[in-house]
């Protein structure tokens, strides 16, 4: 009877041991995805986090450690779905199977009223609204799109503006004059020329002096290009 007593005490301190030890190991997996989802959206708040095993854990389980959390890029646009974790001890590996399920809300900026194609983004024509986190095939813009992007297209009242959206406003367009300048030997020479070709600050571009003499040039600001040959 004794001994029949320790056995269940013993398997019941291992159950215990395990139940703790996965316990721990789910903590650290929440962590590991709430850390991915903030990173590809700074503004989400997470209010819950729900991550359910498939299948049952390894055997000897405290022998493994967690090695690789995979979760995919379109798992992440959504606020449930599926993940795997790549467990290792130093004989072999083990990989399971999870399932997730986000309640968030996210931070976004729609539009204050209809704006036109090609309309630069600035602060004047949207507002910041908290939503609830669903589904978002494209990530939402932040404060870095104002006034460098335009819009794509036509756009509603209240509609949300995403990065999909939007274009890069360029530096330098095809056709503008704007001022060079050329510095050889010491001296430098200042002079306008035409653009050939459209950039953004720190691109190379084509541009051309009259009718005639053409040379490569970097973009320095949305003004002005340095001769480089």
């Amino acid at each position: 009877m004794l001994l029949i007593r320790n056995i269940l005490l013993m398997f019941l301190l291992f159950s215990i041991n395990v139940a703790a030890a996965e316990t721990s190991e789910i903590e650290t997996i929440k962590t590991a995805i709430k850390n991915k989802y903030q990173q590809q959206y700074p503004s989400l708040a997470i209010q819950e986090l729900q991550v359910t095993p498939f299948g049952k854990m390894p055997r000897k389980f405290t022998d493994y450690h967690i090695e690789k959390i995979f979760i995919s890029a379109a798992s992440l646009k959504r606020n449930r779905g599926t993940f795997s974790v790549l467990y290792a001890n130093p004989q072999q590996k083990k990989k399971r199977f999870f399932k997730f399920f986000l309640k968030a809300t996210i931070g976004v900026y729609v539009s204050t009223h209809p704006l036109s194609k090609s309309q630069t983004i600035n602060p004047h024509y949207v507002r910041y609204k908290n939503i609830t986190f669903k589904s978002f095939p494209f990530r939402p813009i932040d404060e870095s799109y104002f006034d460098d992007y335009s819009l794509k297209r036509s756009f509603k009242e209240g509609k949300m503006i995403t990065i999909n959206d939007l274009k890069r406003v360029l530096d330098i367009k095809r056709g503008q004059i704007i001022d060079a300048t050329l510095t050889d030997n010491n001296i430098i020479l200042n002079f306008k020329v035409k653009a050939m070709q459209e950039g953004n600050i720190g691109d190379i571009i084509r541009v051309k002096k009259g009718h005639y003499k053409k040379f490569n040039a970097q973009i320095i600001s949305k003004s002005r290009v340095e001769i480089i040959e």
